[in-house]
Parts: structure tokens; C-alpha cells; sequence
């Protein structure tokens, strides 16, 4: 927010902090994101219940804060957070939860023309996509993400040409990372359009640079040994399964001027 201000979620609430504020001080606004006792006695106000986990600003700079819950509910609100509610709706119960599952809001994230509103939860297979000019409105799901588990895996939007063109891409606990072109057009289930197996381990975040045909890409997660199992028996081949790492890859067919020819590579 412009270097000065940042925005946090707690239980049922949204706090704004100035970071030129000593941390006594507390947030410039804090604001709840369940109706006051007032507002439900005289039968108004609506609102969500639960730890907000993740909050997204709107990129068009219309000041429309997405925030999600743990509940697995979406809320819109203005002035950057700040202002009021504009709407609210549950993730659960819909025709893709049969398909690919959630067990909370994990991620936010906006297409860059602000019309759409991508969500990602824990222990879900898949992306659900909103259409933000009709609240609550699911246009469709992106499956076959792979991330059945509680960790916290991260997807990334890519503008991929001119009219707010885009992709999502996202990484799964196989070692695969996958994309899905054109995810404001699914209708029902759309399956990746392409997929590179880049680690050994869980994906957890997928980051392209918007300057270049450069992706980086970061694994691991945490492995527990079997209780039945003795400090004896634990060998270094067991630890080493592990993939903890940070890759940067070089794809050259991502530039326009290329031909269609997915060869990736880790860059020098």
C-alpha cells in the first residue's frame, strides 16, 4: 500500500497499521468483520465469522480489499479495507467443492483487470473462479492442482498478452508445477494446460518474473518419521528425500517472438 501502510487479518478482523507508528501505538483502523451487536439487533448487517487468512487488494485501484477465512467464506470491502462491506460470500457448498475440496481460504489472488477473483484453499485440488462485478458468482474451477494438505500452497497470476490476458500457475505436493490459460473462460472443471515436474518435494510457491521469460520456484515441506521407527533406523538416504529448495528457471518459449517448443531449463 504505497510503502507506508499494511493490512492484517486476525479473528473476525481487518486491522490497517502505519508502519511509521511505534508498535504501541496499535493499527489506524481496526475493523470487524462480523456485524456489531447494534447492527444485528435492529436486524441489519451481514458478515463473516473466523480467522481471515488471506487479503488481496484489487489491482484496477478501485480500493476493493478481497479477505478470506478459515470458514471458507469471501468478503468485499472498499477504501482499501477500511471502508464498508460491499458483499460477502461462502466458497463451500458449490458444485465444485464435489470435485475438488477445501478445508479453508488460503490465497487470494486478482486477474489484472480486477473482474475476476481467483480463490485457493488448503486440502483442495483445485483454483474456484469468481466473477466480482456479480458477488458470489462462481464462473468455473481449475483442477488438478494436487495439493490435498493443510501446508500453504501458493499460485501466481501471469499477464500473458494485451486485454488482460492471463494464466495460472501453480504447484502441486508431486514436484510438478502446472498452468492453466485463459482461467476466466472455464465453464465446470478446466485441467492444466501444461505441466513440468521441477522438484522432488512439495511446490509451495510459484513466482514469474514480469520482465522475463524467468521463473523461480520453491519446495518442502515437513516429514515425519514413523513412531515405530528408531533413531537407528533412520538412514541418510531417508533424510535426503527431502527437497528443500529454491530453483530459477529459464524459459525462452514464454517470449512472443519464440516458437511453441516447452523446453525448460534451469537458468545459469
Amino acid at each position: 500500500m504505497g510503502g507506508t501502510h499494511f493490512l492484517t487479518g486476525s479473528d473476525s478482523l481487518i486491522c490497517l497499521f502505519d508502519v511509521s507508528r511505534t508498535g504501541a501505538q496499535g493499527p489506524v483502523s481496526s475493523m470487524p468483520t462480523i456485524p456489531s451487536k447494534r447492527k444485528q439487533i435492529v436486524g441489519g448487517g451481514i458478515g463473516m465469522k473466523g480467522i481471515v487468512s488471506a487479503l488481496a487488494l484489487n489491482p484496477s485501484g478501485d480500493g476493493i480489499l478481497a479477505a478470506g477465512t478459515f470458514t471458507r467464506h469471501v468478503g468485499l470491502y472498499s477504501s482499501n479495507g477500511s471502508g464498508e462491506l460491499l458483499g460477502t460470500f461462502s466458497v463451500a457448498k458449490t458444485n465444485a467443492n464435489r470435485d475438488i475440496g477445501g478445508r479453508g481460504v488460503t490465497q487470494l489472488v486478482w486477474s489484472p483487470c480486477g473482474r475476476y477473483l481467483y480463490v485457493a484453499e488448503r486440502k483442495s485440488d483445485g483454483i474456484l473462479v469468481y466473477d466480482v462485478r456479480v458477488t458470489g458468482q462462481l464462473l468455473g474451477h481449475l483442477r488438478g492442482r494436487k495439493a490435498h494438505t493443510n501446508q500453504r500452497m501458493k499460485i501466481d497470476v501471469v499477464s500473458s498478452g494485451p486485454g488482460g490476458s492471463h494464466e495460472i500457475w501453480a504447484g502441486g505436493t508431486d514436484g510438478f508445477m502446472r498452468v492453466w490459460r485463459s482461467p476466466e473462460h472455464c465453464v465446470g472443471g478446466k485441467d492444466p494446460d501444461w505441466e513440468f515436474k521441477v522438484h522432488d518435494d512439495a511446490v509451495t510457491s510459484t513466482m514469474f518474473h514480469p520482465m522475463g521469460s524467468v521463473v523461480a520456484t520453491c519446495s518442502g515441506q515437513r516429514h515425519f518419521v514413523s513412531d515405530d521407527s528408531s533413531d537407528e533406523d533412520i538412514s541418510a538416504k531417508d533424510i535426503k528425500q527431502a527437497d528443500n529448495s529454491l530453483k530459477v528457471w529459464s524459459m525462452p518459449f514464454l517470449l512472443p517472438e519464440t516458437e511453441t517448443n516447452h523446453d525448460l531449463e534451469p537458468a545459469a
